[in-house]
């Protein structure tokens, strides 16, 4: 047996190295949250969230794969490029991935202080056809909460699998869970599966 493992200074080391590795795990995701706030720019407070944009000036444009003849899964389970449309202006645009437990989460092309990540449930409930409940919490500008929200959607996967459209609703609620009156949209959706060549 190491005689030398049961030192109490090897110890030490051993453990110093631990907590060195984890706040260096800490210090990679600070730099890496702060390297996307800078990047994005800041929304109002109403547009905070998984939600509109709110008068946002330019879009990000996603590179589309091309999927002329291509047949994909009969399941929305996988990763999308998602575009909210409300009232004909764009409310949001997503990467959006379903997974096969029930859940569902989003990454938004919103600020990261307002929110852009967020979270849901869904179920079949037809043929290709979904059911979604999906919530996150909002901030203002400063990043000082507001409250949460909510969109619901029933979505369609197209027959050949590698879209899918529907409809949504979107609520907010102030920091009591109350509805805030006036808050809600609705509006389609149109989405394009994100495969591996």
């Amino acid at each position: 047996m190491n005689q030398l493992a049961n030192k109490p200074g090897i110890r030490f080391m051993s453990a110093l190295r631990v907590a060195l590795r984890n706040r260096f795990s800490r210090a990679t995701l600070a730099f890496l949250g702060l390297f996307i706030l800078v990047s994005t720019t800041t929304l109002s407070a109403k547009a905070a969230g998984c939600n509109g944009l709110a008068g946002r000036d330019s879009i990000v444009k996603y590179p589309l794969q091309e999927h002329d003849g291509v047949v994909g899964p009969n399941s929305i389970v996988g990763l999308w490029h998602t575009v909210y449309t409300a009232g004909g202006a764009n409310f949001g645009i997503s990467f959006k991935e379903w997974h096969a437990d029930g859940t569902e989460s989003e990454n938004v092309d919103h600020s990261a202080v307002i929110g852009n990540v967020c979270f849901g449930v869904w179920k079949e409930v037809g043929l290709r056809t979904v059911r979604l409940h999906h919530t996150g919490w909002t901030f203002d500008d400063n990043g000082n909460a507001t409250g949460s929200f909510t969109i619901d959607e029933t979505d369609v996967v197209a027959p050949n699998g590698m879209s899918y459209s529907g409809t949504f609703t979107f609520k907010l609620f102030d920091t009591n869970g109350y509805y805030i009156s006036g808050t809600e949209t609705t509006g389609t959706i149109a989405a394009s599966r994100i495969t591996v060549d």
